[in-house]
Parts: C-alpha cells; structure tokens; sequence
C-alpha cells in the first residue's frame, strides 16, 4: 500500500486539512496536541471505520462544529497497481461510506466498505497499524540495536515474533526427525546385512544337504561292495 493523500473535515481538531504524502517512510512530526495522531486516527478510520476510533464515535466530530455540518476523511493510496479512494462520513450518529476503485464504485456503507478493504488489503485493524505505524519509541529502540537484536524487535512490533518461534520448534522437530532418519538407516542397514547373511547360510546349508546326499550315495555302493566281497569270502 502506498498513501497517497488524505482529507479531514470536522475531524476531531481538524476542522479541514488536506494532506499530500511523499514516497517512502513517512514521519509525522509535530508538538505534543498537534494532531499527529488523530492524523493516523483518520487512515484508520477511513479504512476500518468506528473499531479504529479512540472514542466513542459521537466524539469524533469536531467540537464546535454546526449540528448540520458533516464529519468525513477521504484516504487516496494505490496497491497492486489500482487507485483506492475511500470516503467516511459521519452525519449526526450516522456513518455511511464509499470505496472507489481507479473511479469506478467498488463498495458501499460503512459495513461494506470496511469488508471490502479488509479483505483487499489482507489485514485486520490490529495486523494493519502493526505492519504499517511505528510509534517514536519503537523508532528509538531500534537505533542502537545489533542486527539480531533489531530484528528481534522488528518482529515484535510486527507482531510475527510468533513466526520466528514456529520456525524454531520446526527446525528442532526437523532434527528430531532426522535423528529419527539416521537410526532407522542404521537399522535397515543391519537389517539388509542379517538378510544377505541369512541367505548366505541357507545356500551353504543347500550345498552341506546336497554334499551329503551324495556322501550317502556312497556309502551305500560301498556297503553293497562290502555285502558282496563278504557273500563271496
């Protein structure tokens, strides 16, 4: 996803404002209660609608406005090669909203919008502001970290250190298994000897049964030898 503008009307402190992001990481700077995060607020919001508000919902109109006056953020960004523009608005205690897609209408109400976007953009809420907002703190905790350790914590903030974990547990499993393997191999192996040696014997104990027929062959002319000298001596 890349941002490509967005516009808050009667939003919170805002009572217009217009954005226009550059390419790459952006940083959000300003004093404390300038609005940095009701910035972030807004993406949000314009995405998932009231679950990304701080508040309840009949407070995100700014204070001040006319009770005929609207409340709305429209958000511009591209993803996979098409142009998004999502617009929300809030009238009194109701939300309504649009999704466009390269101008043409791809959704509509606040419910169908936020289904529509969650499942073109793959994430929920959560996954969304984990994957795509770093807080100042997390940015500081990086700068001195090690590789390993940066990484670490990329993936904390990512929410995927769960990931690094099952690829461990996978990898142990894998050198169980393979441990397993090699004994097995071991086995099979003695095994496949005990065969050939048993077949060895058994063509040994053939040629024993064969020797001693014919030794028994033998014996016999002999003894009718023997029978036949004595007859005659």
């Amino acid at each position: 996803m890349k941002l490509i503008s967005i516009e808050l009307h009667n939003f919170r402190k805002f009572q217009h404002a217009e954005i226009n992001f550059p390419n790459g990481i952006i940083g959000i700077i300003g004093s404390n209660g300038a609005g940095k995060s009701t910035i972030i607020e807004a993406i949000g919001w314009a995405i998932y609608g009231n679950k990304a508000s701080r508040t309840q919902k009949d407070q995100i109109k700014r204070q001040g406005a006319a009770a005929s006056d609207d409340c709305w953020v429209r958000l511009r960004f591209e993803m996979n090669g098409n142009s998004y523009e999502i617009l929300r608005i809030l009238k009194a205690n109701f939300s309504d909203a649009q999704a466009k897609v390269n101008d043409g209408i791809a959704a509509t109400t606040s419910t169908g919008v936020t289904k529509f976007l969650e499942k073109k953009i793959g994430m929920n809420y959560d996954s969304f502001y984990t994957s795509i907002v770093a807080k100042q703190k997390e940015l500081n905790a990086l700068s001195n970290k090690t590789p390993a350790d940066r990484k670490k914590n990329m993936f904390k903030m990512l929410k995927i250190d769960a990931i690094e974990d099952a690829i461990k547990r996978v990898r142990e499993d894998k050198r169980e298994k393979n441990s397993v393997i090699q004994h097995i191999e071991k086995v099979l192996k003695d095994v496949d000897e005990i065969i050939k040696e048993k077949i060895r014997k058994e063509a040994e104990k053939e040629n024993l049964l064969i020797s001693a027929k014919k030794i028994d062959e033998e014996i016999s002319e002999k003894e009718k030898i023997l029978f036949e000298v004595e007859e005659e001596r």
